[in-house]
Formats: structure tokens, sequence, C-alpha cells
């Protein structure tokens, strides 16, 4: 399948599949089929310990440790629709994006409560926090799914392996120049253990 039509069906795409637009031309191709625009938040990202993350931040809690899966701005009212991640530095040692797709026929048949019916509190630090299922379906797109175990103000264990039992995990490793785009309502993504040279870095930025 193209670069597009993986992003359609998968989930994500990768910068060496066919028709894939270069990083020049990402911006006016995804305006262009899909009616969006960067966000303009865009941050360097690079593998921190606990002890030297921001305070309440994702790496401050799992530091060099595998991340769970999660959205992107899950705290947020709407979160951006898609993420790219650009690899700058890819690194010595192999470090992954994983993806969690969903198998949606599988979504349609599960009968949790706790996914599809609970409304759970997503709350970033001190702000107001913004409720909501955490499988959703929207009449534009069908199902959403929005979760970070980190937001979640309240006991939430089991979620993910309730969530990753209705699809599968796909690993992608960067390499210096290669970049990923990931649609942030119909999959889940988290970056893999990394070891002590700490030398991956990717910008990253969001669409909506």
């Amino acid at each position: 399948m193209t670069f597009w039509e993986n992003l359609r069906i998968r989930g994500y795409a990768c910068s060496h599949e066919a028709e894939a637009p270069s990083p020049d031309d990402l911006a006016r191709e995804l305006e262009w089929r899909c009616g969006l625009v960067a966000t303009g938040r865009v941050a360097s990202l690079a593998p921190k310990s606990s002890e030297d993350a921001s305070p309440r931040t994702m790496s401050a809690i799992y530091g060099l440790s595998q991340q769970p899966f999660h959205t992107d701005c899950a705290s947020w009212p709407r979160p951006p629709r898609m993420l790219s991640l650009h690899c700058i530095e890819g690194g010595f040692e192999e470090v992954s994006t994983d993806i969690l797709v969903f198998d949606w026929g599988a979504v349609e048949r599960a009968t949790a409560v706790n996914l599809k019916e609970v409304v759970w509190p997503f709350q970033c630090q001190s702000k107001r926090a913004v409720y909501g299922t955490i499988l959703q379906r929207l009449p534009e797109i069908g199902w959403r799914v929005r979760f970070d175990p980190t937001l979640l103000r309240v006991a939430c264990n089991g979620l993910e392996k309730e969530l990753c039992s209705l699809g599968r995990t796909d690993s992608i490793v960067l390499q210096s120049g290669h970049w990923l785009i990931i649609d942030n309502y119909r999959t889940l993504h988290r970056r893999s253990r990394v070891g002590e040279s700490k030398s991956r870095r990717v910008r990253r930025c969001y669409w909506g």
C-alpha cells in the first residue's frame, strides 16, 4: 500500500513508503488531503532520566524505561489529530516507537464497559480535567481512542492490557533523517526502553 493508504487504514505511515511526500511537502499534502495544518507546537525530544526530566512529565515518571501506550495531549479538549516524528539523531542503539494498531472489528464487538461507557477524568497537573470515554464513536471517523494512564486521576489497572487485546503492536525504529506520522485519534503509541547512551533525538510536530 502507499503512504497515504497506510495512514488511512493502518493509522501511521513512514517516510520510506511509496508516494511518501518529502518533509518539505508534508505540510502542503496534509492540508490538501486531510485538511490539517501544523499547530505551531514543535518540540525537540530526547530521552531523559527521571532525575533530569521536567516534573510531572512522562519522562519524569518513567525515565528511560518503556513508556505506556498513550494519546498525545489526552487532557486537551481536542487533542491534535496527528503527530509527526522526524529523527534528527538515531543513536547507537535501536529505540523504537511502538504503535498500537486497532482491529476495528474487535473494537466494535468489545463489550468492555470501562472502555466504552465509563467517563474518565484526564487531568494534566493543575489544569481543569477533561472528561470522556476511552473509546468514543465520532461521526466523521468512527471510533476514536483517548488514553494516557499518567493523566487518569483514578486507578486504571488493566486498561492498557484491555486496549492491547483489541489490536497489534508495530515497532518502528527511526534512523537519522527518517520520519513517521501517526494518527493520534486512531492509534496509541509509546517509546521503547532507552539504554544509557540516551542519544536518540526526534523533532515532534502536531497537526490538527
